[in-house]
Protein backbone atom coordinates (compact mmCIF):
# COMPACT_ATOMS: atom_id res chain seq x y z
CA UNK A 1 0.00 0.00 0.00
CA UNK A 2 1.32 3.73 -1.08
CA UNK A 3 0.49 6.69 1.40
CA UNK A 4 1.49 10.38 0.79
CA UNK A 5 2.07 12.09 3.02
CA UNK A 6 1.42 16.00 1.90
CA UNK A 7 2.79 19.04 3.78
CA UNK A 8 1.54 22.52 3.04
CA UNK A 9 4.35 25.96 2.92
CA UNK A 10 4.80 26.80 5.69
CA UNK A 11 4.78 24.56 8.21
CA UNK A 12 7.95 24.64 10.98
CA UNK A 13 8.67 24.00 14.33
CA UNK A 14 6.60 21.62 16.48
CA UNK A 15 4.19 20.76 13.31
CA UNK A 16 7.51 19.72 11.17
CA UNK A 17 7.89 17.09 14.33
CA UNK A 18 4.28 15.81 13.61
CA UNK A 19 5.20 15.50 10.31
CA UNK A 20 7.83 13.08 11.11
CA UNK A 21 5.79 11.52 14.03
CA UNK A 22 3.23 10.46 11.48
CA UNK A 23 5.40 9.58 8.61
CA UNK A 24 8.11 7.40 11.23
CA UNK A 25 4.55 5.67 12.50
CA UNK A 26 2.89 4.53 9.19
CA UNK A 27 6.14 3.06 7.63
CA UNK A 28 5.49 0.43 10.94
CA UNK A 29 1.85 -0.55 9.57
CA UNK A 30 0.43 -3.39 7.83
CA UNK A 31 -2.40 -2.42 5.91
CA UNK A 32 -4.64 -5.80 4.55
CA UNK A 33 -1.15 -7.65 5.27
CA UNK A 34 0.90 -5.27 3.02
CA UNK A 35 3.38 -2.96 4.38
CA UNK A 36 3.05 0.73 4.10
CA UNK A 37 5.33 2.47 2.00
CA UNK A 38 5.18 6.26 3.11
CA UNK A 39 6.22 8.95 0.82
CA UNK A 40 6.54 12.72 2.31
CA UNK A 41 5.84 15.31 -0.02
CA UNK A 42 7.20 18.59 0.37
CA UNK A 43 6.66 21.83 -1.54
CA UNK A 44 9.11 22.55 -4.00
CA UNK A 45 11.85 24.70 -2.55
CA UNK A 46 10.88 23.26 1.37
CA UNK A 47 14.67 23.51 3.31
CA UNK A 48 14.95 19.73 3.99
CA UNK A 49 17.41 20.75 6.84
CA UNK A 50 14.31 21.44 9.37
CA UNK A 51 13.48 17.30 8.45
CA UNK A 52 14.84 15.63 11.22
CA UNK A 53 14.73 12.34 12.79
CA UNK A 54 13.13 10.89 9.78
CA UNK A 55 12.82 7.12 9.33
CA UNK A 56 15.29 6.15 6.14
CA UNK A 57 12.61 4.42 4.39
CA UNK A 58 10.15 7.37 4.44
CA UNK A 59 10.53 8.84 0.56
CA UNK A 60 10.62 12.78 0.49
CA UNK A 61 9.44 13.83 -2.74
CA UNK A 62 8.64 17.78 -4.17
CA UNK A 63 5.63 18.47 -5.38
CA UNK A 64 3.58 21.51 -6.52
CA UNK A 65 0.04 22.19 -6.86
CA UNK A 66 -1.19 21.62 -10.28
CA UNK A 67 -4.62 23.42 -11.82
CA UNK A 68 -7.28 20.21 -12.45
CA UNK A 69 -7.62 19.55 -16.02
CA UNK A 70 -10.87 17.64 -16.61
CA UNK A 71 -8.91 16.58 -20.08
CA UNK A 72 -6.04 14.95 -18.34
CA UNK A 73 -8.40 12.91 -16.15
CA UNK A 74 -11.21 12.70 -18.31
CA UNK A 75 -11.48 9.03 -16.72
CA UNK A 76 -11.10 9.62 -13.30
CA UNK A 77 -14.21 9.05 -10.89
CA UNK A 78 -13.99 11.61 -7.92
CA UNK A 79 -13.31 9.36 -4.81
CA UNK A 80 -15.04 12.42 -2.34
CA UNK A 81 -18.95 12.76 -1.22
CA UNK A 82 -19.33 16.13 -2.86
CA UNK A 83 -19.22 17.02 -6.80
CA UNK A 84 -16.87 20.00 -7.26
CA UNK A 85 -18.25 23.05 -7.80
CA UNK A 86 -15.45 24.45 -9.78
CA UNK A 87 -17.27 28.05 -10.30
CA UNK A 88 -17.89 28.82 -6.78
CA UNK A 89 -14.25 27.77 -5.29
CA UNK A 90 -12.37 29.26 -8.07
CA UNK A 91 -11.12 26.15 -9.43
CA UNK A 92 -9.12 23.23 -7.97
CA UNK A 93 -5.89 21.90 -7.72
CA UNK A 94 -3.88 18.42 -6.87
CA UNK A 95 -0.09 17.57 -5.74
CA UNK A 96 1.97 16.78 -8.46
CA UNK A 97 5.51 15.51 -8.04
CA UNK A 98 8.77 17.35 -9.54
CA UNK A 99 11.85 16.79 -10.54
CA UNK A 100 10.99 13.29 -11.91
CA UNK A 101 9.77 11.96 -9.15
CA UNK A 102 7.00 8.86 -8.85
CA UNK A 103 4.02 11.02 -9.17
CA UNK A 104 1.45 11.16 -6.23
CA UNK A 105 -1.59 10.74 -7.98
CA UNK A 106 -0.76 6.81 -7.70
CA UNK A 107 -0.75 6.39 -4.29
CA UNK A 108 -3.54 4.70 -2.97
CA UNK A 109 -3.95 6.90 -0.17
CA UNK A 110 -3.27 10.79 0.78
CA UNK A 111 -3.21 12.30 4.12
CA UNK A 112 -2.92 16.27 3.85
CA UNK A 113 -1.47 18.28 6.48
CA UNK A 114 -3.98 20.93 6.67
CA UNK A 115 -7.30 21.33 4.46
CA UNK A 116 -5.62 25.20 3.80
CA UNK A 117 -3.18 25.17 0.67
CA UNK A 118 -3.64 28.47 -0.17
CA UNK A 119 -4.23 27.65 -4.39
CA UNK A 120 -7.69 26.33 -3.91
CA UNK A 121 -9.25 22.97 -2.47
CA UNK A 122 -7.64 19.70 -3.54
CA UNK A 123 -9.36 17.95 -6.01
CA UNK A 124 -10.09 14.36 -4.57
CA UNK A 125 -8.96 12.50 -7.32
CA UNK A 126 -8.11 9.62 -4.69
CA UNK A 127 -9.07 8.79 -1.05
CA UNK A 128 -7.82 10.96 1.40
CA UNK A 129 -7.47 11.71 5.06
CA UNK A 130 -7.29 15.83 6.34
CA UNK A 131 -5.24 16.84 9.48
CA UNK A 132 -6.77 19.40 10.96
CA UNK A 133 -3.54 21.40 12.98
CA UNK A 134 -5.82 23.99 14.44
CA UNK A 135 -8.69 26.85 13.09
CA UNK A 136 -6.74 29.61 13.96
CA UNK A 137 -8.77 32.20 12.08
CA UNK A 138 -12.40 31.10 13.50
CA UNK A 139 -10.54 33.66 16.71
CA UNK A 140 -8.01 35.52 14.60
CA UNK A 141 -9.45 35.82 11.39
CA UNK A 142 -6.33 38.32 9.91
CA UNK A 143 -3.92 35.59 9.99
CA UNK A 144 -4.89 34.52 6.36
CA UNK A 145 -7.24 37.73 5.14
CA UNK A 146 -6.91 41.07 4.94
CA UNK A 147 -10.97 41.14 5.46
CA UNK A 148 -12.04 39.06 7.59
CA UNK A 149 -15.76 40.15 8.16
CA UNK A 150 -15.81 38.90 3.98
CA UNK A 151 -18.17 36.00 4.52
CA UNK A 152 -17.57 34.78 0.69
CA UNK A 153 -13.40 34.61 2.03
CA UNK A 154 -12.22 32.06 -0.55
CA UNK A 155 -9.82 30.02 1.58
CA UNK A 156 -12.39 29.68 4.36
CA UNK A 157 -14.38 27.56 1.21
CA UNK A 158 -11.59 25.96 -0.16
CA UNK A 159 -10.83 24.33 3.73
CA UNK A 160 -14.22 23.42 3.64
CA UNK A 161 -14.66 21.19 0.38
CA UNK A 162 -11.41 19.67 0.80
CA UNK A 163 -12.62 18.23 4.77
CA UNK A 164 -16.03 17.50 3.07
CA UNK A 165 -14.60 15.49 0.17
CA UNK A 166 -12.27 13.83 2.85
CA UNK A 167 -13.19 10.42 4.17
CA UNK A 168 -12.22 11.45 7.82
CA UNK A 169 -10.05 14.74 9.42
CA UNK A 170 -7.83 13.75 12.20
CA UNK A 171 -6.94 15.95 14.97
CA UNK A 172 -4.76 16.06 18.57
CA UNK A 173 -7.20 18.23 20.70
CA UNK A 174 -11.05 17.95 21.57
CA UNK A 175 -11.51 21.60 20.70
CA UNK A 176 -10.18 21.43 17.84
CA UNK A 177 -12.09 18.67 16.97
CA UNK A 178 -15.26 20.72 17.32
CA UNK A 179 -14.19 23.75 15.08
CA UNK A 180 -13.86 21.07 12.45
CA UNK A 181 -17.68 20.10 13.18
CA UNK A 182 -19.18 23.73 14.25
CA UNK A 183 -16.78 26.05 12.04
CA UNK A 184 -16.03 23.98 9.03
CA UNK A 185 -18.91 21.97 8.85
CA UNK A 186 -17.46 18.25 8.96
CA UNK A 187 -19.37 15.55 10.00
CA UNK A 188 -19.07 14.70 13.32
CA UNK A 189 -18.73 11.00 11.79
CA UNK A 190 -15.95 12.19 9.83
CA UNK A 191 -14.08 13.69 13.17
CA UNK A 192 -11.26 11.27 14.40
CA UNK A 193 -9.36 12.04 17.46
CA UNK A 194 -5.93 11.03 17.95
CA UNK A 195 -3.44 11.18 20.98
CA UNK A 196 -1.22 13.69 21.83
CA UNK A 197 1.52 11.40 21.24
CA UNK A 198 4.92 13.51 21.05
CA UNK A 199 8.14 13.38 18.63
CA UNK A 200 11.11 14.65 20.90
CA UNK A 201 12.89 17.21 19.14
CA UNK A 202 15.63 16.29 21.55
CA UNK A 203 16.76 14.08 24.08
CA UNK A 204 17.70 14.75 27.55
CA UNK A 205 20.06 13.11 29.58
CA UNK A 206 20.70 13.56 33.68
CA UNK A 207 23.43 17.22 33.05
CA UNK A 208 20.26 18.85 31.61
CA UNK A 209 18.43 17.66 34.66
CA UNK A 210 21.57 18.35 37.07
CA UNK A 211 21.26 22.43 35.54
CA UNK A 212 17.65 22.83 36.10
CA UNK A 213 17.71 21.58 39.82
CA UNK A 214 20.45 24.21 40.26
CA UNK A 215 18.18 27.14 39.07
CA UNK A 216 16.11 27.50 42.02
CA UNK A 217 19.00 28.19 44.25
CA UNK A 218 20.34 30.81 41.49
CA UNK A 219 17.06 32.47 41.68
CA UNK A 220 16.83 32.73 44.92
CA UNK A 221 20.50 34.06 45.52
CA UNK A 222 19.89 37.00 42.60
CA UNK A 223 16.86 37.74 43.97
CA UNK A 224 18.08 38.37 47.60
CA UNK A 225 20.78 40.29 46.22
CA UNK A 226 23.52 37.54 46.90
CA UNK A 227 24.17 37.69 42.88
CA UNK A 228 25.60 40.70 41.42
CA UNK A 229 25.13 41.09 37.92
CA UNK A 230 26.65 42.91 35.01
CA UNK A 231 24.71 46.12 33.77
CA UNK A 232 24.31 45.83 30.20
CA UNK A 233 22.75 47.38 27.45
CA UNK A 234 20.83 44.77 26.03
CA UNK A 235 20.52 46.56 22.28
CA UNK A 236 18.21 45.51 19.74
CA UNK A 237 20.79 44.90 16.86
CA UNK A 238 19.77 45.70 13.29
CA UNK A 239 21.86 43.46 11.71
CA UNK A 240 20.35 40.41 11.90
CA UNK A 241 21.75 37.36 14.11
CA UNK A 242 25.46 38.81 15.75
CA UNK A 243 26.58 35.92 16.30
CA UNK A 244 30.04 37.28 18.25
CA UNK A 245 31.45 37.94 21.76
CA UNK A 246 29.60 41.25 21.69
CA UNK A 247 26.17 40.00 20.60
CA UNK A 248 23.30 41.18 22.98
CA UNK A 249 22.30 37.22 23.14
CA UNK A 250 25.95 36.36 24.17
CA UNK A 251 26.34 39.51 26.49
CA UNK A 252 23.29 38.48 28.73
CA UNK A 253 24.60 34.98 29.05
CA UNK A 254 27.53 36.24 30.57
CA UNK A 255 26.31 38.84 32.55
CA UNK A 256 24.49 35.82 34.77
CA UNK A 257 21.09 37.64 34.81
CA UNK A 258 18.47 35.17 34.86
CA UNK A 259 15.57 34.79 32.13
CA UNK A 260 12.74 33.26 31.13
CA UNK A 261 12.14 32.25 27.25
CA UNK A 262 9.38 33.67 25.20
CA UNK A 263 9.27 31.13 22.44
CA UNK A 264 6.54 32.64 19.11
CA UNK A 265 6.86 33.47 15.79
CA UNK A 266 5.54 36.17 13.49
CA UNK A 267 1.72 34.77 12.73
CA UNK A 268 -0.40 37.17 14.40
CA UNK A 269 -2.22 34.74 16.74
CA UNK A 270 1.14 34.63 18.62
CA UNK A 271 -0.04 38.02 20.45
CA UNK A 272 2.80 40.08 19.71
CA UNK A 273 1.31 43.45 20.24
CA UNK A 274 -0.31 42.43 23.74
CA UNK A 275 2.83 40.63 24.75
CA UNK A 276 5.51 43.66 24.11
CA UNK A 277 2.72 46.02 26.21
CA UNK A 278 2.85 43.44 29.26
CA UNK A 279 6.58 43.20 28.91
CA UNK A 280 6.71 46.87 29.12
CA UNK A 281 4.50 47.02 32.29
CA UNK A 282 6.57 43.96 33.66
CA UNK A 283 9.42 46.57 33.79
CA UNK A 284 7.95 49.89 33.54
CA UNK A 285 5.08 49.07 36.87
CA UNK A 286 5.87 46.13 38.64
CA UNK A 287 9.64 46.17 38.34
CA UNK A 288 10.56 43.25 36.70
CA UNK A 289 13.95 41.70 36.77
CA UNK A 290 14.15 38.63 34.54
CA UNK A 291 15.22 39.41 31.52
CA UNK A 292 13.75 38.04 28.49
CA UNK A 293 15.05 36.09 25.24
CA UNK A 294 12.32 35.87 22.30
CA UNK A 295 13.12 33.12 19.70
CA UNK A 296 11.46 31.25 17.80
CA UNK A 297 11.20 30.89 13.11
CA UNK A 298 11.17 33.86 11.26
CA UNK A 299 11.24 36.36 14.67
CA UNK A 300 14.56 37.34 12.89
CA UNK A 301 12.08 39.42 11.25
CA UNK A 302 11.55 41.88 14.40
CA UNK A 303 15.22 43.03 14.16
CA UNK A 304 14.40 45.59 10.83
CA UNK A 305 11.84 46.90 8.92
CA UNK A 306 10.89 43.98 6.62
CA UNK A 307 7.81 45.58 5.24
CA UNK A 308 5.31 43.23 6.57
CA UNK A 309 2.98 46.12 8.57
CA UNK A 310 1.90 43.89 11.46
CA UNK A 311 5.75 42.52 12.02
CA UNK A 312 7.20 46.18 11.08
CA UNK A 313 4.72 47.58 13.89
CA UNK A 314 6.10 45.16 16.62
CA UNK A 315 9.59 46.07 15.68
CA UNK A 316 8.77 49.63 15.96
CA UNK A 317 7.34 49.32 19.23
CA UNK A 318 10.30 47.75 20.60
CA UNK A 319 13.26 49.99 19.55
CA UNK A 320 10.80 53.12 20.89
CA UNK A 321 10.78 51.22 24.13
CA UNK A 322 13.78 51.92 26.83
CA UNK A 323 12.72 49.21 28.93
CA UNK A 324 12.27 46.94 25.84
CA UNK A 325 15.80 47.55 24.62
CA UNK A 326 17.19 47.16 28.18
CA UNK A 327 15.74 43.51 28.75
CA UNK A 328 14.60 42.11 25.63
CA UNK A 329 16.92 40.15 23.39
CA UNK A 330 15.90 39.07 20.04
CA UNK A 331 17.61 36.15 19.42
CA UNK A 332 16.03 34.86 15.64
CA UNK A 333 15.77 31.42 14.53
CA UNK A 334 17.73 28.87 16.81
CA UNK A 335 19.37 25.60 16.56
CA UNK A 336 18.00 22.60 18.27
CA UNK A 337 21.51 22.54 20.42
CA UNK A 338 21.31 26.24 21.19
CA UNK A 339 17.31 26.41 21.91
CA UNK A 340 17.59 23.13 24.10
CA UNK A 341 20.50 24.89 26.39
CA UNK A 342 18.37 28.30 26.58
CA UNK A 343 15.82 26.26 27.66
CA UNK A 344 17.21 24.61 30.27
CA UNK A 345 18.76 26.95 31.77
CA UNK A 346 15.53 29.66 31.84
CA UNK A 347 14.06 30.61 34.87
CA UNK A 348 10.46 29.81 33.01
CA UNK A 349 9.10 29.38 29.51
CA UNK A 350 6.30 32.26 28.54
CA UNK A 351 3.46 31.35 25.82
CA UNK A 352 1.65 34.00 25.29
CA UNK A 353 -0.74 32.95 22.37
CA UNK A 354 -4.52 33.78 21.47
CA UNK A 355 -5.51 30.54 19.83
CA UNK A 356 -4.14 27.80 18.21
CA UNK A 357 -3.68 23.65 18.62
CA UNK A 358 -1.59 24.42 21.91
CA UNK A 359 2.06 23.97 22.04
CA UNK A 360 4.46 21.18 22.61
CA UNK A 361 6.97 23.80 24.12
CA UNK A 362 6.03 23.37 27.40
CA UNK A 363 6.47 19.86 26.95
CA UNK A 364 10.02 20.46 26.05
CA UNK A 365 10.79 22.90 28.93
CA UNK A 366 8.84 20.25 31.24
CA UNK A 367 10.96 17.59 29.60
CA UNK A 368 14.33 19.59 30.67
CA UNK A 369 12.60 20.43 34.01
CA UNK A 370 11.77 23.89 32.95
CA UNK A 371 8.48 26.06 34.32
CA UNK A 372 6.06 27.50 32.07
CA UNK A 373 3.64 30.41 32.28
CA UNK A 374 0.88 30.27 29.50
CA UNK A 375 -2.17 31.84 28.22
CA UNK A 376 -5.20 30.16 28.43
CA UNK A 377 -7.17 28.57 25.85
CA UNK A 378 -8.95 25.46 25.60
CA UNK A 379 -6.35 23.53 23.58
CA UNK A 380 -3.75 24.72 25.55
CA UNK A 381 -5.02 23.35 28.43
CA UNK A 382 -5.86 20.04 27.19
CA UNK A 383 -1.80 19.45 26.85
CA UNK A 384 -1.35 20.84 30.05
CA UNK A 385 -3.76 18.50 31.48
CA UNK A 386 -3.37 15.22 29.68
CA UNK A 387 0.72 15.97 30.45
CA UNK A 388 0.04 16.81 33.96
CA UNK A 389 2.25 20.06 33.28
CA UNK A 390 2.49 22.19 36.70
CA UNK A 391 2.10 25.50 34.25
CA UNK A 392 0.90 28.77 35.21
CA UNK A 393 -1.70 30.53 33.90
CA UNK A 394 -3.23 33.70 32.53
CA UNK A 395 -5.76 35.63 30.16
CA UNK A 396 -3.77 36.57 26.51
CA UNK A 397 -6.25 39.55 25.88
CA UNK A 398 -5.62 40.69 29.36
CA UNK A 399 -2.56 42.97 29.18
CA UNK A 400 -2.50 44.08 32.48
CA UNK A 401 -3.06 40.39 34.01
CA UNK A 402 -0.14 39.07 31.66
CA UNK A 403 2.45 41.42 33.22
CA UNK A 404 1.45 40.73 36.83
CA UNK A 405 1.44 37.12 35.93
CA UNK A 406 5.28 37.51 35.04
CA UNK A 407 5.65 38.89 38.32
CA UNK A 408 4.09 37.05 39.92
CA UNK A 409 6.36 33.94 38.43
CA UNK A 410 9.21 35.48 40.20
CA UNK A 411 7.55 34.61 43.71
CA UNK A 412 6.33 32.06 42.57
CA UNK A 413 10.27 30.76 41.42
CA UNK A 414 11.43 31.09 44.70
CA UNK A 415 8.84 29.58 46.96
CA UNK A 416 7.44 26.49 44.66
CA UNK A 417 10.80 26.25 42.82
CA UNK A 418 11.26 26.33 39.37
CA UNK A 419 11.20 22.34 38.19
CA UNK A 420 8.80 21.35 35.98
CA UNK A 421 6.65 18.05 36.59
CA UNK A 422 5.31 16.34 33.53
CA UNK A 423 3.85 12.76 32.85
CA UNK A 424 4.14 10.85 30.07
CA UNK A 425 1.35 8.06 28.89
CA UNK A 426 3.26 5.24 27.40
CA UNK A 427 -0.37 4.32 25.68
CA UNK A 428 -0.37 7.40 23.95
CA UNK A 429 2.24 6.38 20.87
CA UNK A 430 0.55 3.19 20.67
CA UNK A 431 -3.28 4.15 20.20
CA UNK A 432 -1.56 6.72 17.63
CA UNK A 433 -0.70 3.52 15.87
CA UNK A 434 -3.87 1.97 16.32
CA UNK A 435 -5.77 4.83 15.15
CA UNK A 436 -3.97 5.58 11.78
CA UNK A 437 -4.05 1.53 10.95
CA UNK A 438 -7.91 1.86 11.39
CA UNK A 439 -8.43 5.01 9.81
CA UNK A 440 -6.06 3.89 6.63
CA UNK A 441 -8.15 0.59 6.24
CA UNK A 442 -11.72 3.11 6.41
CA UNK A 443 -10.05 5.27 3.52
CA UNK A 444 -9.30 2.29 1.22
CA UNK A 445 -13.37 1.33 1.83
CA UNK A 446 -15.41 1.75 -1.19
CA UNK A 447 -18.14 4.58 0.18
CA UNK A 448 -21.81 3.95 -0.97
Amino acid sequence: MRCAVIMPHGWLGGMVNFAILLCNTLVELSIRDELVEVSLCVPLGYNLDAIIGLNKAVNVIAFEHVPWNPTEFRFSTFVGSIEPNLEDCGGMTYPKAVNGAMDIVIADVWILLTGIFGHGPIMPLKPYLVYAPDFIQRVVPEIYSSNPVDSHWLMNGWQSITMQNSRGVLVTSVQTGRDAVSYAGVPSSKVHLLPMANAPLFSVDSGDLDRSRAKTEKLKRFFSGKISTSSIPYKVTESGMDQSPSSPLLQLLESKRPYFLWVTNTTRHKNQERAVEALERYYEEFDGRLACIMCGPTTELYLQPCGLPWVDKIHHKIKKSPALIENLILAGTLSTERYKSLLSDAAFLWHNVLYDNGTFSVIEAARLGTRSLVSVYPQMMEIVDHFRINAETFDPWDVEGAAIALKGMEKKLIEQGAAATCNFDDDDAVVFKSKLSMLLEHSLTEVA
